[in-house]
């Protein structure tokens, strides 16, 4: 069984604080903005104005949502939820699929604001007593995890095991094999999903 349950009754939310590019200064923090690309991570800073969070979905203006398990700053186009009751990273990933759901409604002219969480609904899955299915939630997740993993070690031994039999048939790639230093010349789709691996279990974490 589903149920529709507002976003504000299941965290608490707070907006980022104003950053420009200008006054940005260099750091070891992941800097949250606007965006698609790596999690909406745009940069690592050091500014002490500029409040910490971690365990956390942020939502951007176009309803881009994302899972930040460690430490965090963010900009005023990132709205930040953490959660009133305990939730695994994986409850917080299965939610966050949820909201991206609707970033086809929003864009410049319609964007992703306060005013829009504060009326957000997703569907969860419930037991019969009308609790929320945590449990069902966080399998389901560990579910695609695994299957994720598998497919991105079946890539592997299909582009290893190709480049051994390349070597075996005395193909050389370019500067010969000399290990990590020439993991460069590995074809690109093996170092993307190498990169995907990397980046993979929630951003910032």
């Amino acid at each position: 069984m589903w149920r529709e349950f507002k976003l504000i009754d299941l965290f608490n939310y707070t907006r980022g604080t104003r950053l420009t590019k200008e006054n940005r200064i260099k750091g070891s923090i992941p800097l949250v903005t606007a965006g698609e690309s790596n999690q909406g991570v745009k940069g690592f800073i050091s500014n002490e104005n500029q409040q910490v969070f971690s365990h956390a979905i942020t939502i951007d203006m176009f309803c881009n949502s994302f899972v930040h398990v460690r430490k965090f700053c963010c900009d005023d186009n990132i709205l930040v939820l953490t959660p009133k009751q305990e939730m695994s990273k994986y409850h917080l990933m299965f939610i966050s699929v949820l909201i991206a759901q609707s970033k086809t409604k929003y864009n410049y002219g319609k964007q992703y604001r306060i005013n829009s969480l504060e009326k957000h609904r997703i569907p969860l899955p419930t037991h019969k007593d009308g609790t929320i299915a945590y449990d069902l939630m966080e399998n389901f997740i560990k579910v695609l995890e695994k299957q994720h993993i598998e497919r991105v070690k079946a890539l592997w031994d299909q582009k290893l095991n190709a480049y051994d039999k390349a070597r075996l048939n005395g193909v050389k790639m370019r500067g010969g094999y000399n290990g990590s230093k020439n993991f460069k010349g590995l074809p690109m789709t093996l170092q993307e999903n190498n990169a995907s691996t990397t980046m993979g279990g929630g951003g910032g974490g």
